[in-house]
């Protein structure tokens, strides 16, 4: 009986290694001469946030259950300002070098400026609306510059609605490599409504709640570079620098 174990372990390692690919050091496994990673041959790849050349850089590839993935399907790399409160506006000139989108359908690559703006008046941290204005390619034959102001409908899972949204620069007037200069402002109106106000390359659009509205219960800002990519096959990329924040 224990020559018989013997015999079929031997068999199942001799038919295991004729079913797994072996790479030696003879037989190229990766160049290196694309653009990015490869999602087929690298687990997770890019996720750069740093300081060079006298400007925040940012990087970012999409893999599945890499650190990056804040939700099902959503990649971010993200530089929270440390003391978000105070903020009324936040301007500053964002570059994209490159933006490919994941190519599964609907995907979209970008940079931009994120947070919450103020709170609806319900008093919860759930009753905080987000706004973001964007730069970067979501489908539509180029780079874009647009903008969008939503609410958080349920915590756990994390749904969203969107309030208002709208295209400040559309494909074909943004160019890769180019500096932009994106703001986004907040202002409490006379009869306490919020208005949010989002600028870009001359262009300007802005959304004003439809009620009174209190301070965020959760103050947070961020820039963030990101990857949305449904069912997605981890071949997005988000490459871009940010550059004079005011």
């Amino acid at each position: 009986m224990r020559k018989f174990i013997v015999a079929v372990t031997t068999l199942t390692i001799v038919f295991v290694m004729y079913l797994t690919p072996v790479y030696g050091a003879d037989i190229l496994y990766d160049d290196f001469s694309g653009a990015y990673l490869d999602g087929a041959k690298w687990w997770p790849r890019e996720y750069v946030c740093e300081v060079a050349g006298g400007e925040l850089r940012f990087k970012l590839g999409n893999s599945e259950g890499m650190g990056a993935e804040v939700e099902p399907d959503k990649f971010r790399n993200r530089l929270p300002f440390a003391n978000p409160g105070p903020i009324t506006a936040i301007e500053a000139d964002f570059t994209v070098q490159e933006a490919t989108r994941d190519s599964s359908p609907g995907s979209v690559s970008f940079m931009r400026i994120n947070g919450y703006v103020y709170n609806s008046g319900g008093g919860a941290a759930i009753d905080d609306v987000m706004a973001q204005i964007f730069i970067g390619d979501r489908g539509n034959g180029g780079l874009e510059i647009f903008w969008k102001v939503q609410e958080k409908l349920t915590e756990n899972p994390i749904t969203w609605r969107v309030l208002d949204g709208g295209t400040l620069v559309g494909s074909g007037g943004v160019s890769a490599g180019t500096p932009y200069r994106l703001k986004m402002s907040v202002e409490k109106l006379t009869d306490n409504r919020g208005r949010v106000i989002f600028e870009a390359n001359g262009q300007s659009a802005s959304h004003t709640s439809a009620g009174p509205v209190i301070d965020p219960v959760g103050p947070y800002y961020d820039l963030t570079a990101g990857i949305n990519a449904l069912d997605g096959f981890d071949d997005g990329f988000i490459h871009g620098t940010v550059d004079n924040v005011n």
